[in-house]
């Protein structure tokens, strides 16, 4: 069996190939560039908020997605804003993430995906079962939020089955504070389009 470190590396090289550790990870301990305000982080022009876990912070931003890693907790969460408007959008979103990492199965719910309400947010939520290329078994617990705005953001934990209830948690926590506002529009990009 991989140590829970281990996997969380092993996963950030599934995702993130290519690039050097140091850049997986953000760098070393101090040096992870900007760190979230005030404890949570602001998805830029999609005018949706979170509070950071205690202990968590980002470790790597690429395009709409952040990947927040934790010294204390395994696994690795993933929080995507995007224009969702039904589950089943920010679900097929969630599915083209699955194949990316190039996870077999693509995802098997052991919980299927139910609706329910997060901070008065419409959500989806599922816990689902894969395998790394490496048939190592990875469980995640989805959380896929719609705003009033047209917008969602999906939450995705991913760490070994026997992290996942304490990985889950600190998803929830997360969730629960998820705050949305009508998403800016770029004024310059309209005018130039224009």
């Amino acid at each position: 069996m991989v140590s829970h470190a281990g996997f969380f590396l092993a996963l950030v090289f599934l995702v993130f190939p290519g690039t050097t550790l140091a850049q997986r990870t953000g760098g070393p301990k101090g040096s992870e560039g900007p760190a979230a305000p005030a404890g949570g982080s602001n998805l830029a022009g999609w005018s949706i908020e979170y509070q950071m876990p205690q202990g968590w912070r980002v470790v790597q931003s690429l395009g709409r997605m952040q990947m927040l890693g934790s010294d204390t907790e395994a696994g690795a969460i993933f929080v995507a804003p995007g224009l969702y408007t039904s589950p089943n959008e920010a679900i097929a979103d969630l599915t083209l993430f699955y194949q990316s990492m190039n996870l077999v199965g693509v995802g098997h719910p052991t919980e299927p995906p139910g609706e329910t309400t997060i901070a008065g947010l419409r959500a989806v939520v599922a816990t689902i079962a894969s395998q790394d290329q490496m048939m190592r078994p990875v469980h995640s617990r989805f959380i896929g939020m719609l705003t009033p705005h047209g917008t969602g953001l999906n939450l995705l934990a991913m760490t070994t089955p026997d992290k996942l209830d304490g990985l889950r948690v600190t998803l929830e926590r997360l969730a629960a504070t998820v705050k949305a506002m009508p998403p800016s529009i770029n004024q310059q990009a309209v005018a130039e389009l224009v």
